[in-house]
């Protein structure tokens, strides 16, 4: 009789499977304040305002040595492809 393969030993085998040494949401970044911020903005909008494009403004500079125009900010926040989504009206320019 052939015994069952544990639950780690199974996810182990399927690629992006949760295992006791992986993340669950990835490993935090030097960008994950933003991403908490821009996460915040889109589902708690009565009780978040942050400026997500002020913010990426002034940490652009301090992460990667440069500050990223109104067009790369759109590009940042893929506004060409969420633009229409629920509260990503207000991450746009102007």
């Amino acid at each position: 009789m052939s015994q069952k393969p544990s639950l780690v030993q199974s996810a182990q085998s399927v690629p992006g499977a949760l295992t006791p040494d992986s993340y669950r949401w990835g490993p935090g970044s030097i960008e994950s304040p933003l991403a908490w911020m821009w996460l915040a903005n889109l589902l708690y909008p009565d009780h978040f305002n942050f400026d997500i494009r002020s913010e990426i403004t002034e940490w652009y500079p301090k992460i990667y040595g440069h500050t990223p125009t109104p067009e790369q900010i759109d590009a940042i926040l893929e506004l060409e492809i969420n633009g229409t989504s629920a509260n990503y009206g207000a991450m746009a320019a102007g």
